[in-house]
């Protein structure tokens, strides 16, 4: 995951194109996620609620939401 705000949407459009191309499941994507995680990022994901924290889609809207505002 990069630290640079800017290149954040690029970073999780390059994932989700790895997830598909690798069949990924849903249930794993966020999971997998997690080690590359920043600093920042692991403490935000860590304050999510545990069922939101365990869906990517949620944990990339938060991630977004929090460190591009």
């Amino acid at each position: 995951m990069p630290n640079d705000i800017i290149e954040l949407i690029s970073y999780f459009r390059s994932v989700e194109q790895w997830f598909k191309s690798f069949d990924v499941p849903t249930e794993l994507q966020a999971i997998l996620l997690k080690p590359y995680f920043t600093d920042r990022a692991r403490i935000l994901v860590g304050r999510m609620d545990p069922d939101k924290a365990s869906n990517y889609d949620e944990v990339k809207k938060m991630l977004l939401n929090e460190l591009c505002s």
